[in-house]
């Protein structure tokens, strides 16, 4: 049967038609009909389409010898998308699709698991052999792997950064973002300020709120990024916001967001005019997700009543516990070192309290410290 009418149905949303048109071809035996199927699953596109469907026809397509065939059966038993995962039967299926078929996702999950270690011992030398292979044959995720690999192991950095340039034709985030970072950094290159800013920039245009954070961050501080100008105040201010409500975002990222937004308006947006309310409220959100420098700043405006009622023992608590939590040895992440570092941290915050610890009464101090112990046992898990 020829599959346009098929094809047609799909193009127009017809997902019934076009589902049944499927079905008549792959009953007779075509094998790009079963992967069409098998794709209207994984999309969601027909909820007719059962997972019995989904095994089914990717074994049809197996069978029938389809292009997909061995890729969605090694992805349905590494994945154990229909019941318990079988690494064995996943790395069969990929290694045929990688070496009889030449699929670059069976040579580049193949090479995954061999990196992994997922059957038998990890193998590097043969992930490698994989990865090259997918990524001879334009698979970007390979290209983007190969330069993860070869940066850390190939004395010819060059090599490296065309393997990441070819993954960035190819849309890959992560190799925009990790090239932005070595441009900036200048890791085994010399920086390039206006380099790092143009994979931020693309990274950000193909949605990373990493790079727009980057970006933004780029805009308030442009002094520590060689003078490069990306994007100004209210720009920062306006993608900043965007960060903090935007659902999709992940915490960290707003967390960060937040820092910085309440550092722009502590500063006036065109640095004129300070709301410190503003900054208050969004010091107070950031340290609600985590951000020690935050919390930082949250007691110091509470203490001093700064775009807020003061509360003088409540923020005295606050600062011995970031001063805790700074010199202690948990995730790092936890500390933001990206925004100050933990040292930084302590110092800034021991200098707080004693300016802070004359101002309040044996009484509030005691309790000040017992709030704190309570909280930090709480944190540590300490009864």
């Amino acid at each position: 049967m020829n599959l346009d009418e098929a094809i047609e149905s799909l193009k127009v949303k017809d997902y019934k038609q076009a589902l049944e048109l499927f079905k008549d071809a792959a009953a007779g035996g075509n094998p790009d009909a079963c992967d069409f199927i098998v794709q209207m699953y994984i999309m969601a596109l027909e909820p007719s389409i059962t997972s019995d469907d989904y095994l089914q026809y990717s074994i049809k397509g197996y069978e029938y010898r389809s292009k997909d065939g061995c890729f969605n059966l090694g992805s349905i038993y590494r994945n154990g998308m229909l019941g318990d995962p079988d690494l064995n039967k996943a790395y069969e299926f990929f290694l045929e699709g990688a070496t009889e078929y030449q699929d670059p996702r069976c040579q580049y999950f193949l090479a995954e698991m061999l990196r992994n270690g997922e059957v038998g011992k990890i193998n590097v030398d043969e992930a490698v052999k994989y990865y090259g292979m997918a990524a001879g044959r334009g698979y970007y995720p390979a290209q983007f792997m190969l330069a993860k690999i070869f940066e850390n192991v190939v004395d010819n950095f060059q090599t490296t950064l065309e393997f990441y340039e070819n993954a960035v034709k190819n849309g890959h985030v992560d190799a925009m973002l990790r090239l932005a970072y070595i441009y900036e950094k200048g890791i085994r290159i010399p920086k390039n300020f206006d380099k790092a800013v143009e994979y931020y920039k693309s990274a950000a245009e193909h949605g990373s709120a990493e790079a727009k954070l980057k970006l933004a961050r780029i805009g308030i501080e442009p002094q520590n990024y060689g003078g490069v100008s990306s994007f100004s105040r209210s720009d920062a201010c306006k993608m900043l916001k965007e960060l903090s409500e935007e659902s999709k975002v992940n915490n960290l990222i707003k967390r960060d967001a937040l820092y910085f937004l309440g550092q722009l308006y502590e500063q006036g947006i065109e640095k004129d005019s300070p709301d410190f309310n503003a900054a208050f409220e969004c010091f107070s959100k950031s340290s609600n997700l985590g951000s020690l420098p935050s919390m930082y700043k949250y007691g110091c405006y509470l203490f001093n009543g700064q775009g807020c009622v003061a509360d003088k023992v409540e923020a005295f608590a606050i600062l011995h516990i970031v001063r805790f939590i700074s010199s202690s040895n948990v995730d790092p992440s936890v500390k933001s070192q990206e925004l100050i570092s933990p040292d930084q941290l302590v110092e800034l915050t021991e200098r707080r309290l004693v300016d802070y610890e004359d101002q309040l009464t044996e009484a509030q101090r005691s309790e000040a410290f017992k709030i704190a112990d309570e909280r930090l046992g709480r944190i540590f898990n300490v009864s």
